[in-house]
């Protein structure tokens, strides 16, 4: 190993200057390349103890060995990963002749490669390469120095035999054993990273001994480790001030600043020479800080691994040599509490402590270590203890969580020993099914790891143990059980393999789906071996019946294989079939079937169907139509559907009028269950009272079952429809078109139209003679022909399916009466004509009341002399004068008409007016006669009217009209 060196000391003359004075006396040429490059040395310092036992200028070997040597080494800051061993020896009188003056030193650093340090720093401690005084006449002398060579470093004769003798005997000041001290030391090395005040600060470890047992001390720690670690921090064996010293270990020696309560606060102060000083197991650094008790190192085991190592330290050297060589095969360097886990994962991978007897905080401590620090090669060999385990130990949850975690993670990321891990995690799990009596904890933990190993290495689990293990003969399912025996745990494990076979099926087909074909197709995918377990685990279910286990077991498989449609509805189906051979509803013996189990299937199936789209729903049909054994179920889903809340009834039936929904009903299911879908259809078309829906019902039968729906079927639709027309209906509106397309049907069945569509039609007729009348160019013909069909349907007009809107019904008519009466001779006569004639006054009243709404005088008087027809007789209805004079009077009160209005009719060309316009209208003579002995008894029923209300007004009206009509 070489090494670069520099000397620095005061003298006459460096290698780089011509003053005098402290300089760098001469260095190596590669020293100066790296110091040139950013590698940072530190300072090279002497500061010298005070105190009496000090001589302040000593001149003789004694009386400098009276101070103590600093050898400061540690790791440099720089980009080249240099180490620093370096000795400051104090050598006092300056170097000019006659000069007295004291205060000088020499520091003789030697710096090598980290890399290429092949022993440990400590066995350089006062290494005789160290240069420790410096010749007078080389210090004097007015020549530049040459530049230093590379030097190879000599060892100062430590072993690590030297240590353990060390260690073994009693420290003598304080009567502790060594070891003891070395393992408490070792705690508080490798816990001296913390924080104060939240900042991060290292708490130095300081000795208080001599400067032999110093070196030996330091060795100890040194030694505990491999040399990675020992290069990774600094150690000094003096410093004049420790609490600035760029060391983790440090010799304290009489005469330094801050002893005693200063460095105790701050360190873990180890005073070996004085048996009263408190020792660090009691020390407290800070109020509000937690003492060493409390680090994370015991956590970690990192007790264990101290006291571990010493003892090998003293009895086994082998073992420290097995842990070392471990540290070396990770990439971790520090010296610190993560070694606590490093010694865990040491002793799991090792078969040392197994997993059941290691605390969980220090296996996930153990695992952290190796995913951060440790080589695949490293991960197998974890792996491969945890197998170890696995296969003689049962772990509680957290460590089987762990356990199977880690695996799964080794398999994830080293695809190469996936298939190994896989495979010991099958021959794991058969084992458990080499005797009779399988055990289940040890199934199911093995089950649970291999669940993860097998997610990791993209293979299924249960698709392979079926394979491996669907036909041991150690397996009972219970499928033959006697009455009342417990389900067997290896029912529900089958089970769920047979669901893993079954997925593995369904991905061989590369995504094709059988539902919507027979059940044959369905068994041909799922294949033979599975079908025959599939039966097998149905027996199962029906031999357990009733119990919570057999519940279980349906509801598992049905959800382990809800995935794949297909298998789950073949599932479903074979359990409500009670075997593979005996299907379902239909079956002669319902007793045989699984009553319990067959409704969970039957639940399950329903709520799946009703939750998919129109496609998978007719595809689910089409493979139950295809069966006859399945036809009733098929009625089951379909009444489901029709009842179903989440399904518009309207939507429904249009669904069963495409012609894809009639393809998937079989003719042979449509015609044996005929009455089933028309009833069906009839609960969908009955849910919201609509005649929209029935009619939509009525449609869906038709397309859906064509000739084969019974002509009283249709009847009792179309008297369903015709019961919730609303007789207000007006032309052109949806109510209209349903009755229109209602009517067609009716002609097409020859049925009659029902009655209350005859109305809204008969309406609609008297309608279109009003239209027809009073527009501006009057169709005669149109209507001639409209009164024509008003007089051949009046009669039979079905008034009583009016029920009680026959007079809102009758008013209607009146409307369009009252607009065709002014219009001509067809208006003349329509009062008399338009309804039964026991309606007849109905309609003159209420026509008298629509047209008195419009306060028209002339029209009332028309109106008046057309209903005078009723009084002579001439309109074909008679009746008598004075009580249509007071019913006539009553609806123009009704409207405010008063008295005065109608006594126009005394003014002789008013009147002639009125006669004109009557004999225009309608082309017969004036009814003088009958309209005065109407006209008058009007009058007096209303000025008998007004009389009871407003007598001074009536009183002021016949003053100025004188009352009656004169002659």
């Amino acid at each position: 190993m070489k090494a670069e060196q520099r000397i620095y000391t005061s003298c006459n003359r460096g290698i780089s200057g011509n003053t005098s004075g402290f300089q760098v006396y001469s260095q190596s040429p590669g020293m100066a390349r790296w110091l040139a490059d950013g590698n940072d040395l530190g300072p090279q310092e002497y500061a010298a103890p005070r105190g009496p036992q000090f001589p302040p200028q000593p001149s003789t070997p004694e009386e400098l060995a009276l101070y103590p040597s600093r050898n400061h080494f540690g790791p440099m800051n720089g980009p080249d990963g240099l180490y620093r061993l370096a000795l400051a020896t104090y050598i006092g009188r300056d170097y000019p002749e006659g000069v007295i003056r004291g205060g000088n030193y020499i520091d003789h650093a030697l710096v090598v490669r980290t890399a290429d340090m092949d022993a440990y720093p400590c066995q350089y401690i006062q290494s005789p390469t160290f240069w420790t005084t410096m010749d007078l006449n080389l210090a004097r002398s007015a020549q530049a120095p040459h530049p230093l060579p590379e030097v190879e470093p000599q060892r100062n004769g430590v072993t690590a035999e030297a240590v353990r003798r060390f260690i073994a005997q009693d420290e003598p000041n304080i009567g502790v054993p060594r070891s003891q001290i070395l393992t408490d030391m070792l705690r508080r090395f490798l816990g001296r990273h913390t924080t104060v005040a939240g900042k991060p600060y290292t708490r130095r470890i300081v000795i208080r001994c001599s400067a032999d047992d110093f070196t030996m001390w330091v060795s100890a720690i040194q030694m505990a480790l491999p040399i990675r670690q020992a290069l990774g921090y600094g150690f000094s064996t003096y410093e004049k001030d420790i609490t600035y010293a760029n060391a983790d270990i440090v010799r304290a020696v009489d005469g330094i600043n801050g002893m005693s309560a200063d460095l105790t606060a701050s360190c873990a102060v180890f005073d070996l020479l004085d048996p009263s000083a408190p020792q660090p197991p009691h020390m407290v650094f800070g109020a509000d800080e937690p003492t060493p008790e409390a680090s994370v190192l015991e956590s970690l085991t990192a007790d264990e691994l101290c006291t571990f190592i010493v003892g090998a330290m003293q009895y086994s050297p082998d073992s420290l040599t097995v842990f070392h060589r471990f540290l070396d095969e990770t990439d971790y360097a520090g010296a610190d509490t993560q070694l606590g886990a490093a010694y865990a994962l040491l002793r799991l991978v090792n078969g040392m402590t197994p997993f059941a007897r290691m605390d969980a905080d220090s296996i996930d401590a153990a695992i952290a270590f190796l995913q951060r620090h440790c080589r695949p090669d490293m991960w197998r060999r974890f792996a491969d203890g945890m197998f170890r385990d696995i296969a003689s130990t049962t772990f509680d949850e957290r460590r089987l969580d762990i356990i199977a975690n880690t695996l799964g993670g080794i398999a994830e990321s080293d695809s190469d020993y996936a298939a190994t891990a896989a495979q010991r995690c099958l021959d794991l799990i058969v084992d458990v099914f080499s005797t009779s009596a399988p055990d289940h904890t040890a199934y199911e933990q093995r089950h649970a790891i291999a669940a993860n190993v097998f997610a990791a290495a993209h293979r299924d689990l249960d698709t392979e143990l079926f394979a491996r293990l669907a036909d041991n003969p150690n397996i009972d399912l219970g499928d033959g059980a006697a009455p009342g025996t417990p389900m067997p745990w290896t029912a529900h494990v089958v089970a769920a393999w047979f669901a893993g076979a079954v997925r593995a099926a369904a991905q061989a087909t590369r995504g094709d789906d059988p539902l919507g074909r027979p059940l044959s197709m369905m068994v041909q995918a799922a294949g033979t071996r599975n079908t025959l377990m599939m039966d097998r685990i149905v027996r199962v279910i029906i031999a357990h019946d009733g119990d919570a286990d057999a519940s279980r077991l349906v509801d598992d498989t049905a959800r382990a294989l809800a995935p794949i449609p297909w298998a789950w509805f073949l599932f479903l189906i074979d359990v409500l079939s009670g075997s593979a051979d005996a299907r379902f509803v239909d079956s002669p013996q319902p007793a045989a079937l699984p009553s319990q189990a067959a409704a969970a299937c039957y639940a399950m199936l329903r709520d799946w169907y009703l939750a998919q789209d129109d496609d998978v729903r007719l595809r689910c049909l089409r493979t139950l139509c295809g069966d006859a054994e399945y036809h009733r179920l098929a009625d089951l889903l379909l009444s489901e559907q029709a009842r179903s809340a989440d399904t518009p009834p309207s939507r429904f039936l249009d669904l069963l009028a495409t012609p894809a929904f009639g393809d998937a009903l079989s003719d042979a299911y449509r015609q044996a269950h005929l009455n089933q879908l028309l009833g069906i259809i009839e609960t969908a078309a009955g849910r919201d009272g609509s005649p929209f829906t029935r009619y939509r019902g009525m449609v869906a039968a038709s397309r859906l079952l064509g000739a084969n729906v019974p002509k009283p079927w249709y009847e009792r639709q179309i008297a369903d429809v015709d019961a919730g027309m609303p007789l207000d209906a007006r032309p052109g509106d949806d109510y209209d078109r349903l009755r229109d397309s209602t009517r067609q049907l009716c002609g097409q069945l020859g049925t009659p139209v029902p009655p209350r569509m005859r109305l809204v039609g008969y309406r609609r007729l008297v309608t279109s003679l009003a239209r027809s009348v009073t527009t501006k160019r009057p169709d005669e013909n149109a209507a001639n022909v409209a009164l024509r069909r008003i007089q051949a349907s009046a009669a039979g007009l079905p008034l009583a399916a009016a029920g009680n809107e026959l007079d809102a019904y009758l008013g209607a008519i009146a409307r369009d009466v009252a607009a065709c009466v002014p219009t001509g001779r067809s208006g003349w006569s329509l009062q008399a004509i338009v309804v039964p004639r026991d309606h007849t006054a109905t309609i003159i009243r209420a026509v008298m009341r629509e047209t008195a709404a419009h306060a028209r005088a002339d029209d009332i008087l028309l109106l008046i002399a057309v209903d005078a027809g009723f009084v002579d007789g001439t309109q074909g209805v008679r009746y008598r004068a004075d009580q249509l004079a007071r019913a006539i009077a009553e609806e123009l009160a009704g409207n405010g008409v008063r008295s005065k209005t109608l006594a126009r009719a005394d003014d002789k060309r008013q009147m002639d007016k009125l006669i004109a316009r009557y004999e225009r209208s309608y082309g017969i003579r004036f009814p003088d006669q009958s309209f005065d002995e109407l006209y008058n008894g009007i009058i007096v029923a209303l000025e008998a009217t007004e009389q009871r209300h407003r007598p001074s007004i009536l009183g002021a009206v016949q003053g100025i009209f004188g009352g009656k009509r004169r002659h």
